[in-house]
């Protein structure tokens, strides 16, 4: 009977430095899920962020004084012809932030206007609404915003 209870003792002592080694498996196991957890979060993260960034645009609209007054253009010498561009020292906080793929109509709240920026001409039209103002439509908004993020309009 001594030599069986010594027989259960052994038995058990191996059993519970078993049960510890995968306890101490478990726990770093556990510490690897949350590091891989944290590690996926923040690569959410940026990848939502830089989602957001590449489909951000900004517009404004004005008239060519307000425009300019706001820094948001500037006169260029095109061979020899003096024409508005886009200033490249324009603050951002001077636009309206929007998101390319839900704005598809930019409403200009004016009879006549014309866009300064460089857009492809075959990816936008111009619609009038019902009081004689103008409505931007996109319609091709990856060809659109292809060349400028930016968007003026000048209005008049």
């Amino acid at each position: 009977l001594a030599l069986e209870i010594n027989e259960y003792k052994r038995s058990l002592a191996a059993e519970e430095e078993r049960n510890n080694q995968l306890t101490s498996e478990n726990e770093k196991l556990n510490i690897d899920a949350i590091s891989q957890t944290v590690t996926y979060d923040n690569l959410k993260t940026e990848f939502n962020k830089a989602e957001k960034d590449a489909y951000t645009a900004y517009y404004v609209n004005g008239t060519r004084k307000e425009l300019k007054k706001a820094e948001v253009i500037e006169k260029k010498s095109l061979l020899g012809i003096g024409v508005d561009k886009l200033n490249s020292n324009a603050s951002p906080e001077k636009f309206e932030k929007i998101d390319t793929r839900t704005t598809l109509e930019i409403p200009v709240n004016a009879k006549d206007a014309k866009i300064v920026t460089a857009h492809n001409a075959g990816s936008y039209k111009w619609q009038e609404e019902g009081d004689g103002t103008k409505l931007l439509c996109i319609t091709d908004p990856e060809a659109f915003w292809q060349k400028s993020k930016y968007l003026v309009i000048e209005v008049k």
